[in-house]
């Protein structure tokens, strides 16, 4: 009778975990679904389901902090890629971090988390790119223009990078090397927005 009892309890646990993996599967696939079409409320409600049955999984809470992201809920995303980085280190998750301190206008955070992951990863060039932009934001151009120089090594058709050197070194005085990068977005990516705000000071 024993024997019978313990077989009939790991049959029905058997059939729980099997239940559990494919309700799993459910929720994530409806969560894409729902991403893909914009319905980032549902694609959430999903995630957050799958949350309950798994919180410590770090990439449910790195997806969450995505969908709040394009949600606009920068605080709420901001926390939860932040839990997600407690659970499991990883750049995807400090990039979102530094993605919620510029939307937060959080300027030194987002400079002080790229240069710890440059330690490692010093040719990497979105976070070269969010760190010069953060300097550029706070009006300290040598600091951005190091950051974007170091960012065209590695990608040198960076239109974003360009763009953001015409204006840091216009204003922080050097027309020479601000012309340098305006004629080659004007040449190779004529609808760059610095080529339409300075043309009529860099022509």
């Amino acid at each position: 009778m024993y024997k019978i009892t313990l077989v009939l309890i790991l049959i029905a646990m058997s059939g729980l975990s099997l239940f559990a993996q494919t309700s799993s599967k459910d929720l994530i696939t409806t969560s894409y679904s729902a991403e893909a079409a914009n319905n980032y409320t549902l694609a959430l409600e999903k995630m957050k389901a799958l949350e309950v049955i798994d919180p410590n999984d770090a990439f449910y809470k790195l997806r969450i902090g995505w969908l709040l992201y394009l949600s606009a809920k920068y605080n709420e995303s901001l926390s939860y890629y932040q839990k997600s980085n407690k659970l499991s280190p990883c750049v995807d998750a400090q990039i979102g971090i530094i993605n919620c301190y510029l939307y937060l206008g959080n300027w030194n955070d987002a400079i002080l988390l790229s240069k710890e992951i440059l330690q490692t990863y010093p040719d990497y060039t979105d976070v070269l790119l969010k760190a010069g932009y953060a300097a550029y934001m706070k009006k300290e151009y040598n600091q951005s223009i190091n950051y974007y120089l170091k960012a065209l090594i590695v990608s040198p058709y960076s239109f974003e990078a360009r763009g953001y050197l015409v204006a840091a070194y216009y204003y922080n005085g050097n027309n020479t090397e601000a012309k340098k990068h305006y004629q080659f977005l004007k040449r190779y990516y004529p609808a760059s927005p610095s080529v339409k705000d300075f043309a009529k000071i860099l022509e």
